[in-house]
């Protein structure tokens, strides 16, 4: 997808030295050709009822109505609908390597999210359409192009899974800015009518952009649930090793399962830390925690959580009906 964009971001700099930084446009005529250019790179039908490109100071891109189509084994609502997007860019910040968007404002979109037990996942785009072969490893070496402030306003997503039930559904507002420092996002909304509200850090800006390393931090709310963590990923491009603290904390474990729908636990707290750090060559992973009616303690060693290769683990568990478990192990 690296080309196109490329090819799109010179086009529209092009056009503006054409036009003029005095003058006003809107490119209505671009529509079809992007739309077009949008759908192959997908490899899914994207349409929308306008799509306009307005060049002045700065470049502005608006677009209404705008809908991607479900995989062809899908008969049901779109994958996505967005009644309006805005786009806005700089000159100077398209020159940057990689360019760089001013904005991205994107209000009320609903996403349609089907796992479907013979297709697999409605979200997975034919894998030929999202790589470009002709691009070198060096070029993929960092993020092929970044957003200073990006805007989602009241989302609407809809999950469906056979085997986990009823839908399940979210409303949320995402409100995430870039500096040189780093990347915060901030997320307020519900998930099946239960507040959630989260803030996450992603560090150093330079590393995350050039694909090298980063330090994630999170600080949520989900209802009575507490969760408080810090991620470092030394490689990016293969975490392999990654470092985790993470603590999970809620009063009443049923308040968690019925807010998500999922099968009960029994009753009692839910007390949860995980922590992953390196150990000369291997990975050290203790897990202990209380899910309500079960006590359960994980130490052991792995080689990589990519693959998971299980050097020593010891598992214990105990609880009052251990049936209970079955409906979260798989087939």
């Amino acid at each position: 997808m690296r080309f196109p964009l490329r090819v799109f971001v010179f086009l529209l700099i092009a056009l503006t030295a054409v036009v003029g930084f005095t003058h006003y446009s809107k490119l209505s005529f671009l529509k079809d050709p992007l739309l077009k250019t949008l759908s192959n790179s997908l490899g899914r039908t994207v349409d929308a009822s306008q799509l306009t490109v307005e060049l002045g100071t700065e470049i502005v891109i608006t677009i209404t109505d705008l809908q991607i189509a479900p995989p062809v084994w899908q008969s049901s609502a779109q994958f996505l609908v967005v009644p309006r997007a805005q786009i806005k860019a700089r000159i100077a910040e398209l020159l940057e390597s990689p360019p760089r968007l001013h904005s991205i404002e994107i209000t009320s979109p609903t996403i349609t999210l089907i796992n479907d037990e013979l297709n697999g996942g409605n979200w997975a785009f034919p894998s030929a359409a999202l790589i470009d072969e002709s691009q070198d490893d060096k070029a993929t070496q960092s993020l092929p192009m970044t957003v200073a402030n990006l805007s989602v306003t009241d989302a609407l997503i809809s999950y469906l899974d056979a085997e986990l039930g009823p839908v399940k559904t979210a409303r949320l507002s995402l409100r995430q800015t870039m500096n040189d420092a780093s990347v915060s996002s901030r997320i307020e909304g519900n998930i099946n009518q239960v507040p959630l509200t989260a803030s996450i850090t992603m560090s150093p800006t330079h590393k995350l952009v050039n694909l090298e390393s980063a330090e994630f931090s999170i600080d949520a709310d989900f209802g009575e649930l507490t969760i408080d963590g810090e991620v470092t990923i030394k490689e990016l491009l293969a975490p392999n090793r990654p470092e985790v603290l993470l603590s999970i904390k809620a009063p009443e474990i049923s308040y968690l399962t019925d807010a998500l729908e999922l099968p009960s636990l029994g009753a009692g707290p839910l007390a949860m830390s995980l922590d992953i750090r390196p150990k000369k060559e291997q990975m050290a992973l203790t897990l202990k925690g209380q899910f309500g009616d079960y006590l359960a303690v994980a130490i052991g060693e792995f080689d990589a959580l990519t693959t998971l290769d299980v050097a020593d683990l010891t598992v214990s568990l105990s609880g009052i009906d251990a049936s209970r478990l079955g409906a979260y192990l798989p087939d």
